[in-house]
């Protein structure tokens, strides 16, 4: 009732969302107040219903709610729990993590009011005011699960932080990929480029021209092609490394260009 009842006429009126919640909130009017809605009406246009209530001591309640009274609510640990779980219930939407980590309150008039009751459990929520509604939220993924270990749903919690470290190894994984995979395309782009050389040199009876050292290398980069340059160094006499054999790799491309 703290986050959804207005004044209306001489009672109050709460919107329910669906038929589940109007029927909570019918349950929950009846415990606190031994008195159910006197009406329910289907909002035209719009998702959901509008409860209609009247009792003296709830429209005092709302008529004089304010930050004081809510934070006068929750002087105990178990108090604090129950009415924060109270508002998720009631007005919490939570966003598809696979999509992205957001948690948004839409209270209203209140919601300012709302936010000091938050600190209490060390949290400072962001305020937007988005269309018709006024909305609290939080994005950070660590203060959503803070939140849901609040009210008491530690295992919730526990599968977003999972949720979340699988989606970080997805996304390193992808990236991983993506990066081996341009490694690779470019290796392979060298590679055709240097046998290109290799075989403009040797058809236009030019590579007999070069020293015997890189003549050699560049016969062999012809014949195993598909070699890495390390793997190609090691069959040369002497053995040479990866980079000594890209340099002379890069000579011969240099030389075949220049007969061009």
């Amino acid at each position: 009732m703290a986050t959804k009842g207005v004044l209306y006429n001489d009672g109050i009126k709460i919107h329910a969302n669906t038929d589940a919640e109007a029927d909570y909130i019918s349950r929950s009017l009846l415990e606190l107040f031994n008195r159910e809605p006197v009406h329910k009406k289907r909002i035209k246009g719009r998702r959901g219903y509008e409860l209609f209530f009247f009792c003296d001591s709830a429209v005092k309640y709302i008529a004089n709610i304010s930050d004081e009274a809510l934070m006068s609510q929750c002087k105990c640990e178990s108090c604090k729990t129950s009415f924060l779980r109270g508002i998720f219930l009631s007005v919490g939407r939570m966003s598809d993590p696979d999509k992205a980590f957001h948690l948004e309150f839409s209270l209203g008039e209140r919601a300012k009011m709302f936010m000091p009751l938050f600190s209490q459990i060390d949290m400072t929520p962001k305020y937007i005011e988005r269309k018709n509604e006024k909305i609290i939220y939080f994005k950070n993924s660590n203060e959503i699960c803070d939140f849901l270990a609040a009210i008491d749903e530690g295992q919730i919690a526990m599968d977003l932080i999972n949720y979340g470290i699988r989606n970080q190894y997805k996304n390193y994984a992808n990236r991983r990929a993506n990066i081996e995979s341009s490694n690779i395309l470019r290796s392979v782009e060298v590679g055709l480029k240097q046998v290109e050389a290799i075989t403009k040199l040797k058809e236009s009876g030019k590579l007999a021209l070069l020293p015997d050292d890189l003549r050699i290398t560049a016969e062999l980069r012809l014949e195993y092609s598909d070699i890495s340059l390390s793997v190609l160094g090691s069959m040369l006499n002497p053995p040479i490394s990866k980079s000594g054999v890209n340099h002379r790799l890069q000579k011969i491309i240099a030389f075949a260009e220049s007969i061009e």
